[in-house]
């Protein structure tokens, strides 16, 4: 939702943000649910912009500048705001090279031409300029980091599938109110990119879960909760526990926990990098707080150094 006591018209200063999948606008309406601005995108993200009726409009109405995958338009420059650098979609790239430079994931080969765009494009990565490894229709970049992230309605959904995870593990309560298993759920796209979230599963083992899986869905995100009431794992100095970044590392999924009590939610999310995947390095934890989700500062995704601290951003 959105105020805006700028807007002439009374009628238009309060309305709401409707979103695809990718986290893209694509119309705003009115508190009585009526749509009064409609957009479209190309695949790269350049905008049309329509009024209800779907008359065409040089502007938006209400100055409106969040568009594609939710990022800031600059229409008078023709460009995204993406946090670490700005994204031109007219030409479909950055403006800018990824600040983390090249990157070169080991596992796919030992000789240098196994690094060609022919052979590897998603790995090879030479151009330091294109957005989501040229795929912004599965792919987005929030960050101007990296093609892997989490989509906002794939965290509703990864959100809910928490709720799902703890109430399960209250009403399954044993002795004295005990409920030492893991409950997980996995957040699912199918073929068409429609979203669902699985049932909710649990092996009935103490401090160990194993996502729900389908040969006909992909999984997007893995979600499970912590039965046994250890705050912050020895080695990751967070909710996250080592076996979770390992799983993360593996799949390339990001894995969300919710605590014993309920009140603290906390991600994984792996490195882009296969290579620093492989080695169990990088990626970052985050904790959602005030309705967002931030880096948690002490914590250690480097399970090569226990207790190191490493936890993109703060440290690399």
């Amino acid at each position: 939702m959105r105020w805006d006591g700028t807007v002439q018209d009374p009628a238009f200063r309060t309305f709401y943000y409707q979103q695809n999948y990718e986290g893209s606008v694509t119309h705003l309406t009115k508190p009585d649910g009526t749509i009064f601005e409609r957009y479209r995108y190309d695949v790269f993200g350049t905008p049309t912009i329509y009024d209800g009726d779907w008359h065409g409009l040089g502007a938006s109405a209400v100055s409106n500048r969040f568009m594609f995958t939710g990022r800031e338009y600059a229409a008078a420059f023709g460009f995204y705001e993406y946090r670490a650098r700005a994204y031109h979609p007219g030409l479909g790239r950055f403006m800018s090279e990824d600040p983390k430079l090249f990157v070169r994931r080991t596992g796919l080969g030992k000789g240098p031409d196994d690094w060609s765009f022919e052979k590897h494009p998603g790995e090879a990565e030479f151009n330091l300029f294109r957005y989501c490894e040229n795929d912004p229709v599965n792919n987005s970049d929030p960050m101007g980091l990296d093609p892997i992230g989490v989509l906002p309605q794939v965290d509703m959904m990864a959100q809910e599938g928490l709720s799902r995870d703890y109430n399960s593990m209250i009403a399954n309560s044993g002795f004295l109110g005990l409920h030492p298993y893991e409950y997980s759920t996995t957040v699912f796209r199918d073929s068409l990119g429609n979203l669902s979230l699985s049932q909710t599963e649990t092996l009935k083992q103490i401090d160990r879960s194993r996502p729900p899986e389908r040969s006909d869905m992909k999984s997007e995100v893995e979600t499970h909760s912590h039965g046994l009431d250890i705050p912050h794992n020895k080695t990751t100095g967070a909710l996250p526990s080592e076996p979770d970044i390992r799983r993360g590392n593996d799949t390339g999924r990001a894995q969300y926990v919710i605590s014993r009590d309920g009140k603290t939610r906390q991600r994984f999310r792996p490195d882009e990098d296969a290579g620093r995947r492989a080695k169990n390095e990088g990626g970052t934890i985050e904790e959602f707080k005030d309705g967002k989700w931030t880096p948690v500062r002490g914590a250690n995704t480097d399970l090569n150094h226990p207790g190191a601290g490493k936890n993109w951003p703060y440290s690399r």
